[in-house]
């Protein structure tokens, strides 16, 4: 094998798997109540990764300039990791901050938190959706489901919104069906 086809396949692994074993990085089974300073300080959402931190977890995120209770994975893809009550947001490490295009201000951020329920904290992504992709095959006893990149990441939610009634999704299953679909579409673009 020549250096320059070693050389890529190493950064390869390093991009997709390193992470997880040289940072510990785990992935939030399902929504859990974070707590700072022992206090209630909002709810991490199903999917997030997170990563170990001494005794504690933190997650890495970005959040808006005047709505900064609302933890998205980037400032390009809003999907929502947590949402933290007022009082916590004094907590956040601000990493950076930007303007996007339409001139949004967005801070790139850190949150050292505990977990209430550590027992929802999972390593791996198998099956980690399977009862959400249930619910989305619903889609298809009415019409034909739609390709997962028909839709942009943060179109998402709003479609299976918009179709929940028929579908016959709850509120939380409305919105975790849509996490699904953007975390499906991350992965598929991160390939």
């Amino acid at each position: 094998m020549d250096k320059n086809k070693l050389r890529s396949v190493a950064a390869a692994f390093l991009l997709c798997c390193m992470p997880n074993f040289m940072l510990g990085l785990d992935i939030v089974g399902a929504d859990t109540e974070i707590l700072i300073d022992d206090k209630e300080a909002g709810t991490l959402y199903k999917g997030t990764h997170i990563q170990k931190d001494g005794s504690k977890y933190k997650v890495s995120a970005s959040v808006m300039s005047g709505n900064e209770y609302i933890l998205f994975y980037n400032d390009m893809d809003r999907i929502k990791l947590a949402r933290i009550t007022g009082e916590s947001v004094k907590n956040l490490k601000i990493i950076s901050e930007k303007e996007d295009e339409y001139g949004v201000k967005w801070k790139n951020i850190e949150l050292s938190f505990n977990i209430k329920d550590p027992s929802v904290i999972k390593n791996t992504k198998d099956g980690l959706w399977e009862a959400e992709e249930d619910l989305y095959l619903r889609c298809g006893s009415c019409h034909v489901a739609k390709a997962i990149d028909e839709y942009t990441i943060n179109q998402w939610p709003n479609v299976v919104k918009t179709m929940s009634d028929r579908a016959g999704l709850n509120k939380d299953e409305t919105r975790l069906v849509g996490s699904y679909l953007q975390y499906k579409l991350l992965d598929k673009s991160n390939k």
